[in-house]
């Protein structure tokens, strides 16, 4: 509750747009909550949850629309990105038979 108000967590609304959004766009849903900057960074920031908060929601959430492209999205999470951006590149370029050459 809040201010009187039912709301979910940030954990449970990540798992919930695992039903609406493209797996690159739930990943990087997934990095911007968990990526968090020191006051080192001109624009620190503190992490919104954990990737172990949202490995625990999704068991127990195993009948939930789209739960294999939530599974498949937690392995693809990282810590430090700075935007969707930034996600989608790093996601193209670690993918199979992406052209990243030597």
């Amino acid at each position: 509750m809040l201010d009187g108000v039912r709301v979910t967590s940030p954990e449970r609304t990540w798992l919930d747009l695992a039903a609406a959004l493209a797996l690159d766009d739930l990943v990087a849903a997934g990095d911007a909550l968990v990526s968090e900057h020191g006051p080192e960074v001109p624009a620190p920031r503190e992490a919104t949850s954990s990737i172990c908060a949202l490995n625990r929601i999704v068991p127990d959430h195993g009948g939930a629309r789209n739960i294999r492209r939530a599974r498949e999205a937690l392995g693809l999470i990282r810590v430090g990105a700075d935007s969707p951006p930034e996600t989608h590149l790093r996601l193209a370029l670690v993918r199979p038979g992406s052209r990243n050459h030597c």
